[in-house]
């Protein structure tokens, strides 16, 4: 299938999500409360931040010591895929291995950067070099990650995501000259409008931005979207390397031949800063300023982030151990953890068999689907009735389709983004995904769910099966 050269600011592929993160557990029907496991089902999520949360909220609970959460995970995108294997795989490294301050940092960088540190790079490279080992080894995997399964992909799924793997651990820059691509984006979106960019940029922020977020730092916003620089958490190192892992091919038709072109095809005018930076109840990270380096977007992901992984890691509550008014670009925990500066790679290299080192019990499983899922989903007998929940980003709308009833249990929740934060959109676009939205959740025997969805115009909308009376 050929298609046009990106021109629009979403781009083709979805590195990040457009809504914040949340947490699932409270929107599971009754049924959950007795279950031992749960069965979620997440289509277009592009980057695990409502797994991340649900688990870093829940898993300290004595409730749920005893449940295994399954996220069966769907995109349409191979390169997507990949990013998420290899996230699921750095948000399990051993305790000992990686600390929490360099776990968060790495999250972060590989997320929404379009150049990393040469140490980031080097843990990439690392994990690129071990998957390649395991993609076609199944039994080998289970034994080195056992909470990731990957035996619904399909031969030519796996054989994709090892060309992935191989093109992200080359040393050479010129197969992704990251700056260049971005540039050649930022013209082709802007156009006449390329020689006054800062002014484009700056206007977006204060008549787009600021309507949905009033946290976001509009210095940091500039910043990413001149040179695609999200999260500049170690001021004083270089971010210089670019990150292949947001590199992605498109099909185009040219002298009649279908070619696929290599390139940043990505969203470059909302930002990754939506998914943890935009919700805090902390007070200094609410502070005003106008001085380019004050209380950001960056600081609140840095400590959603922090919070959300410590809990998930230790299963133990996150305690400060930094005075709130004096919260600085480096992150330290509570006494019951240890932070170690260990080059990344080493991370990815390791093997750790000891309680001591410090093994990660996740209590939960990813599931990789397929690329055509979650279509081909109802066909197949053992997914009958078989989730709590099912999550459909504002991306992959088009895949919700009717039969997507058959998978759900009978009490089971629809959860849909809304397209608030995709800022491109004027006032009759986000009417037509609000219409479009409604219909296929009443198409798949779904109705909206007032009291869990809320008033005024909320991030996400929450429906309840519509079971017809017989």
């Amino acid at each position: 299938m050929s298609c046009h050269l990106p021109t629009d600011g979403f781009g083709t592929v979805a590195w990040w999500g457009f809504t914040p993160a949340i947490d699932l557990i409270p929107l599971l029907p009754p049924s959950h409360n007795t279950a031992k496991e749960i069965h979620i089902l997440l289509v277009g999520v592009s980057d695990l931040r409502h797994v991340i949360r649900t688990l870093g909220t829940h898993l300290p609970t004595y409730k749920y010591n005893d449940v295994t959460f399954h996220f069966y995970i769907a995109e349409n995108c191979v390169e997507v895929l990949t990013r998420e294997i290899m996230f699921s795989i750095l948000l399990t490294e051993p305790l000992a291995v990686i600390g929490l301050q360099e776990r968060v940092e790495l999250y972060l960088e590989l997320l929404g950067n379009l150049h990393i540190r040469s140490q980031t790079f080097e843990y990439l490279k690392a994990v690129s070099n071990k998957l390649i080992n395991l993609i076609t080894d199944l039994d080998e995997m289970h034994i080195e990650f056992p909470f990731i399964d990957i035996t619904k992909l399909k031969f030519k799924e796996r054989d994709q995501i090892e060309s992935v793997l191989k093109f992200w651990r080359s040393d050479d820059v010129k197969f992704f000259e990251a700056s260049s691509l971005w540039d050649k984006r930022l013209r082709g979106y802007l156009s006449n409008r390329y020689d006054s960019k800062e002014g484009v940029f700056d206007w977006d922020f204060n008549m787009k931005m600021l309507e949905q977020t009033k946290l976001i730092n509009g210095h940091e916003y500039c910043v990413w979207r001149s040179e695609g620089l999200a999260f500049n958490i170690r001021s004083d190192a270089l971010y210089n390397t670019p990150n292949r892992s947001l590199a992605s091919g498109v099909i185009i038709r040219r002298h009649g031949e279908e070619v696929k072109i290599r390139g940043y095809w990505g969203d470059i005018i909302v930002g990754p800063f939506i998914c943890f930076g935009i919700e805090t109840n902390k007070k200094e990270l609410k502070e005003k300023s106008s001085l380019p380096h004050a209380r950001s977007s960056e600081d609140i992901s840095v400590d959603n982030l922090t919070r959300y992984l410590h809990q998930m890691t230790s299963h133990t509550i996150y305690k400060e151990s930094i005075e709130p008014m004096k919260l600085e670009k480096v992150y330290e925990v509570s006494e019951d953890y240890e932070i170690s500066s260990p080059e990344a790679v080493e991370g990815a290299n390791a093997k750790f068999n000891k309680p001591e080192d410090g093994i990660i019990n996740l209590k939960s499983v990813f599931h990789f689907l397929p690329l055509s899922s979650p279509g081909d989903l109802p066909n197949r007998s053992k997914y009958s009735e078989l989730f709590s929940l099912a999550y459909f980003s504002n991306t992959s709308l088009h895949s919700l389709v009717p039969e997507i009833s058959e998978i759900m249990s009978p009490d089971g929740v629809l959860v849909l983004e809304s397209s608030n934060y995709l800022i491109e959109f004027n006032k009759e676009q986000h009417s037509r995904y609000r219409e479009v939205m409604t219909s296929r959740a009443q198409t798949a025997l779904f109705e909206l769910d007032e009291l869990q969805t809320g008033s005024g115009n909320p991030d996400h909308f929450i429906y309840k099966r519509n079971m017809p009376s017989t």
